[in-house]
């Protein structure tokens, strides 16, 4: 939580260049700073979303506030941990999403917190309607939804917005959301998991392979999920067997715990 200052300072300048100004900036921006409990992740995606809109903090109030009434019924701060600020934030921000953006959020919300290897998106979701992924990513990014690491190809979904968003969705559509997830993830894990010269495309896919196909056994998808599984431990047993079972980082030995100690006998699904 920042000092009241401090949340004030960073909404000013934060939004100095876009946003509709007013005479009473400071005492809005103050407002609008304890109407978010001064907390970080609400105070950037706030300024993102009004940078977006060109709105100015009396107008971006205006719609928060209206988004609070709406977040309540399924964002309770016993169930949550959170404060309804974070929830109302979120929610103004995914309003201003296109479908793609939106649908990319949903699926984006069951992989893990790990940064996500820029070239999953130029991986089809199987069975999804067309969608331009990248064009998504740049939607999300222009709200805060996402951080973009373009020097390191990746980009990053905060654990806060996957949560609340997975908790926006009902059970259908949380099932049709793991489907999509789970063959995209497995579309992108192309190549021999066993063979070093892929462990450089696979490795990067790994936690997200990892939380995809526990959300698809929470929820009973059997296939592609067991081929996955079994690509997943193929790949961190090599990893371990070339490492000689000692030079391994903690996170890869939690990762090979999660699937056993040893590659599974068949790769490919039951015809």
């Amino acid at each position: 939580m920042l000092s009241p200052d401090a949340a004030v300072a960073f909404l000013l300048e934060a939004t100095e260049a876009r946003r509709q100004k007013s005479s009473d900036d400071d005492a809005a921006a103050h407002e609008l700073a304890e109407d978010l409990g001064r907390l970080a992740l609400a105070l950037e995606q706030a300024a993102a979303t009004i940078e977006k809109l060109r709105c100015g903090f009396r107008g971006y109030l205006e719609i928060w506030r209206n988004n609070r009434e709406r977040v309540v019924g399924w964002a309770r701060p016993e169930i949550t941990g959170y404060y309804h600020a974070v929830e109302a934030t979120w929610q103004t921000s995914v309003d201003q999403l296109s479908e793609d953006g939106r649908h990319l959020l949903e699926r984006l919300a069951f992989l893990a917190p790990d940064p996500v290897p820029m070239f999953l998106l130029d991986v089809a979701v199987p069975d999804a309607q067309a969608e331009d992924l990248h064009d998504g990513l740049t939607d999300l990014a222009a709200v805060s939804l996402t951080t973009v690491d373009v020097e390191g190809e990746r980009f990053s979904v905060h654990r806060l917005v996957q949560d609340m968003t997975r908790r926006s969705l009902d059970a259908t559509q949380s099932r049709q959301r793991i489907t999509e997830v789970l063959g995209w993830v497995t579309a992108a894990f192309d190549g021999d998991p066993s063979d070093v010269r892929s462990w450089a495309r696979l490795d990067p896919l790994t936690p997200h392979g990892l939380s995809v196909t526990q959300w698809a056994d929470m929820v009973g998808i059997v296939e592609p999920n067991a081929r996955l599984m079994s690509d997943l431990g193929v790949l961190l047993y090599a990893i371990t067997a070339r490492a000689g079972g000692t030079a391994l980082s903690s996170s890869m030995r939690d990762r090979r715990s999660e699937l056993g100690t040893g590659p599974s006998t068949r790769r490919d699904p039951p015809q």
